[in-house]
């Protein structure tokens, strides 16, 4: 399933055309539905397995990390040097949380 590394950046607002503001927060882990979902699951103490396809790229390298220290197994990940880990930027807006999702550069080559 989809896979990413999102660097989430709390701010009091969403922006408007134009407009700064400043973050609360950052935090930045690994994302995409399917992670999401494994992270959850094995928090319950299931054992899960990811089963996609990413590169050797920097966010690739860190979604594995995270994933392993999550204890989700990755021995389903096909690793290609055609490919790199998706990343994204996701805006929340701290009164209600809404977000504004900006997808990052990635793809296979």
């Amino acid at each position: 399933g989809p896979v990413s590394w999102d660097r989430f950046v709390i701010v009091p607002r969403l922006p408007g055309t134009n407009e700064r503001v400043k973050a609360i927060r950052t935090e930045e882990i690994v994302g995409g539905t399917s992670t999401t979902a494994l992270v959850a699951l094995r928090r319950w103490k299931l054992r899960c397995r990811l089963i996609s396809c990413i590169g050797y790229d920097e966010h690739s390298v860190r979604i594995v990390d995270d994933l392993t220290q999550e204890g989700i197994e990755t021995d389903g990940l096909l690793r290609r040097e055609d490919v790199e880990g998706a990343s994204n930027i996701v805006l929340v807006d701290n009164r209600n949380g809404q977000r504004l999702i900006i997808d990052g550069p990635h793809g296979v080559g």
